[in-house]
């Protein structure tokens, strides 16, 4: 089993004190790191988003370089914020949905015409990444279906950012059920792929994190979760690609722990 670190969170504010090595890979989430409070305020609208480009492109870079090797394996996530949140860190610049949870996000929303200069500036953030670190791969959440993969192999390439190009790897992250349930056939268009697990018990049980009365019915260690989970494993493995577990509170998750016991092909990434 291997570990890595997530920066969504750390990147910007609690800093590692001495740099992470060659043999370290981490975890970045792109759209956590563009809402840390410096960088919202540079993101008003589309006017400052295509302003502030190279300002943010710089700023990343030199805080990744600041704590990771540039020989570290670094995989960075593409944003799967929900149209609420979105337009709290811009001036609306997605149409409002009645149910954000459940709506437009990840390969969808990348697709939206009224998010292209978002989706611009993610990928000239991670071009920027790949000149400056020898080993960058993306991630990318939300992709409910097969159509979903085939297009956003395709909205890569466009903004330059081929699968294959120079030995760029496009991983998916599974965040809801159908994800898990194709994940065989989604590896056919990927090299890998990211279990949210976050995501996958909210939308595998229909219950909101957020919401104090689902407070005890959120179980990562439900029956249910760990049999997706244990299935696009083993997809991964069947596919010769690899599989990382994006977890909160490993500590307390017995069936997650006997999972990665009993896998040791399967990486591990805490969150919290």
């Amino acid at each position: 089993m291997e570990q890595g670190h997530h920066f969504s969170q750390q990147l910007g504010q609690f800093l590692p004190s001495q740099q992470l090595d060659s043999g370290t890979f981490c975890y970045l989430s792109l759209g956590d790191w563009l809402r840390l409070a410096d960088n919202k305020k540079l993101l008003s609208d589309i006017q400052s988003i295509e302003a502030n480009t190279s300002l943010l492109i710089d700023k990343l870079v030199n805080q990744m370089k600041s704590q990771v090797s540039s020989e570290a394996t670094l995989r960075v996530s593409l944003d799967k914020f929900t149209s609420d949140i979105i337009n709290q860190s811009t001036a609306n610049l997605v149409e409002p949905e009645t149910n954000p949870l459940m709506g437009v996000r990840g390969v969808a929303r990348y697709a939206d015409s009224d998010y292209q200069a978002w989706f611009k500036l993610e990928c000239d953030l991670i071009k920027a990444l790949r000149e400056n670190f020898s080993n960058v791969s993306i991630v990318v959440p939300f992709v409910r279906s097969l159509a979903d993969a085939a297009r956003i192999i395709d909205k890569l390439a466009e903004q330059g950012l081929p699968r294959g190009l120079n030995g760029l790897k496009v991983l998916f992250s599974i965040n809801v059920p159908s994800s898990a349930l194709l994940a065989e056939r989604l590896l056919h268009y990927f090299d890998g792929l990211v279990i949210d697990s976050e995501d996958l018990t909210q939308f595998t049980l229909g219950v909101d994190k957020s919401n104090p009365v689902h407070k005890h019915s959120y179980a990562p260690d439900n029956e249910s979760v760990v049999h997706l989970v244990t299935a696009a494993q083993m997809a991964a493995v069947a596919g010769k690609k690899p599989a990382i577990l994006l977890t909160e509170a490993l500590e307390s998750n017995r069936a997650y722990q006997a999972l990665l016991a009993d896998n040791k092909e399967l990486s591990v990434i805490v969150t919290s």
